[in-house]
């Protein structure tokens, strides 16, 4: 007998299945069946390598970076929104001296509006439909829009040809963007196929003689704000004149043309249709205004205007409503929100938070996970390397033996994300970074107890993480299938 019979007769027999082995390391044949067991093996031998061991403690590391960029990048943010949350008070619509420096929240009517006049193709419409908060006008040319498209085939192995497939399909249609027709990457395709042999010329806008006139399109394509209101106040508060774009909602306006006469407003090239004022290009045999012609420009109005708007911001000396800042003199967080219609303040507060939140806590979890793996793999048993070495490099290695390493590599990550949690927010919340190191500090004790041999509980504690019976009394000292010996 001993330990020499021992090792003779294990010699002599067909060697061990490494499934079976790692089955016996992890707590038993998978509930879950083949593919469970063939997961639970992969993992294990991942652990059996240095390879594994090293690539499972980078990525214990790398989750931990994670986890403290998310928070010092975007924990900021959200404490200061978590503590407008407790100090915005509620203010009437008429400021109250009290309340100067103080985070207020008011629901009240919009006034002082400004009423946009002037304006090409406007200036026959009722004032009261152009009395609002801002005016935005978006400028669009007919043109020739090009579409490419590549592909790539091959295999994508060592020697092989990589092809690439480039293909073009042209079409005109409004655009706010100028496309210069000389850089297509296939005129010739557009002309043959798509504009029956002639070439596809964008004309420049420029060259018209609307362009820049005084009753012209404003000179450029795209989307531009004409207008807005110098003074509006919400209730007896003024609002400063680079946020009241926030507020209001939009209706288009519907521009006239008046040809003829003294009073005309349109130049011949100019008309009216559809919710739209159009700059015509020189073409003949226009059939009508759906027939668009490459050049003409047509321009869109719309009004923003609202009745009531709720408003979160700092209550300024003067009656002023502006941004509640907040945060460090390098990275300033400014809160100042406007809402349309009654919204109270925690809904708009919390409108906000969402998707910071979101994403913060989606990184969190996934942190957590990773750091989760990476020791999983590293303090999964393993059989095949001298016990020094296991020792080493993981020694919770061999007190999990005979039972799953999930639990111990589940508290210990969690200890650690705890903490790297509590560190980013020691200087950001006490009170949270207390609570973090807390729970670093228990999940952390109760991976110690989990993994002690001679404590009094440890049977308990075993159980609790679903550990079969002790098939392994410590270091070094082998582990034996039942019935061996």
């Amino acid at each position: 007998g001993g330990r020499g019979a021992l090792e003779m007769r294990r010699s002599s027999q067909e060697p061990y299945s490494m499934r079976r082995i790692s089955q016996e390391m992890i707590g038993g044949p998978s509930p879950f069946g083949a593919a469970a067991s063939q997961a639970s093996y992969y993992f294990v031998n991942m652990g059996q390598t240095w390879t594994g061991m090293v690539a499972g403690l980078l990525l214990f590391f790398g989750s931990l970076g994670l986890v403290a960029w998310n928070e010092l990048h975007g924990a900021p943010e959200m404490r200061v929104l978590l503590h407008a949350e407790q100090q915005v008070v509620e203010a009437p619509c008429r400021p109250d001296v009290a309340n100067e420096g103080r985070l207020v929240h008011v629901s009240c009517n919009l006034n002082n509006f400004s009423t946009f006049v002037g304006m090409p193709g406007l200036k026959t419409v009722d004032a009261s439909d152009l009395t609002g908060i801002r005016i935005v006008r978006t400028v669009e040319m007919w043109q020739w829009h090009e579409t490419v498209t590549e592909r790539r085939f091959g295999s994508g192995g060592e020697g092989s040809l990589m092809r690439q497939l480039v293909t073009c399909s042209y079409k005109q249609q409004w655009n706010s963007a100028f496309e210069n027709s000389s850089l297509f990457v296939k005129p010739d395709t557009c002309r043959l196929q798509f504009n029956g042999g002639l070439d596809c010329v964008n004309p420049d806008p420029k060259s018209m003689r609307w362009w820049e006139a005084e009753d012209g399109p404003g000179g450029a394509l795209g989307v531009w704000e004409a207008a807005r209101a110098e003074t509006l106040s919400v209730g007896g508060y003024r609002l400063p004149r680079e946020l009241v774009n926030q507020a209001g909602e939009k209706r288009q306006l519907m521009p006239a043309c008046k040809h003829g006469g003294g009073g005309s407003e349109c130049a011949e090239d100019m008309e009216a249709h559809g919710g739209h004022l159009y700059y015509l290009s020189p073409a003949s045999n226009r059939s009508s205004m759906d027939d668009h012609r490459l050049g003409d420009v047509r321009v869109k109005y719309e009004i923003y205007q609202g009745a009531l708007a709720s408003v979160v911001g700092q209550q300024a000396p003067g009656d002023t409503v502006e941004p509640w800042v907040q945060g460090s003199a390098e990275a300033p967080i400014a809160v100042f929100l406007i809402e349309d219609l009654h919204i109270a303040a925690e809904k708009m507060l919390s409108t906000a938070l969402g998707p910071s939140l979101q994403l913060s806590w989606f990184l969190r979890c996934l942190s957590l996970l990773l750091a989760f793996f990476g020791l999983f793999v590293v303090m999964a048993p393993s059989v095949s390397a001298p016990d020094q070495l296991i020792y080493a490099v993981s020694p919770a290695a061999h007190r999990v033996q005979g039972e799953t390493a999930a639990g111990p590599a589940l508290l210990l990550a969690a200890a650690s994300w705890l903490g790297v949690m509590a560190a980013a927010w020691w200087n950001l919340e006490q009170r949270t970074a207390t609570f973090l190191s807390a729970g670093a500090a228990a999940a952390f004790i109760l991976f110690v107890l989990t993994n002690r041999w001679d404590l009094p509980c440890r049977d308990r504690l075993r159980r609790v993480w679903g550990g079969a019976s002790t098939r392994g009394g410590g270091l070094g000292e082998p582990l034996v299938e039942n019935g061996m010996g």
